[in-house]
């Protein structure tokens, strides 16, 4: 050991959440950027007429439902579940 001793928890651990961010942070931006590619190709080539606009806007309409939904209705869920693995790790149970 040191003279100054063990070193913190949280600064062994900080790589680790570098790691987990950075991941994440490249998971997101992929999202981004496939939700762009897919706004993209329904304006240029699916619903590329001026009579066509209703159907483009539910179509853009429904993508970008279908990419928040999971978002908006996941969280709680997440939430829930990482509460439930707190109380299971501080009671030393497996």
């Amino acid at each position: 050991m040191s003279a100054a001793g063990p070193q913190p928890a949280s600064d062994s651990r900080f790589p680790a959440f570098l790691v987990l961010w950075g991941s994440q942070t490249l998971s997101l931006f992929g999202t981004m950027v496939t939700q762009f590619a897919v706004n993209v190709w329904l304006v240029r080539d699916l619903y590329p007429l001026a009579a066509q606009k209703p159907q483009l806007a539910l179509a853009l309409t429904a993508t970008g439902i279908a990419t928040t939904a999971p978002l908006i209705f996941g969280m709680p869920t997440s939430k829930k579940i990482k509460s439930n693995f707190s109380i299971i790790s501080r009671s030393g149970a497996t």
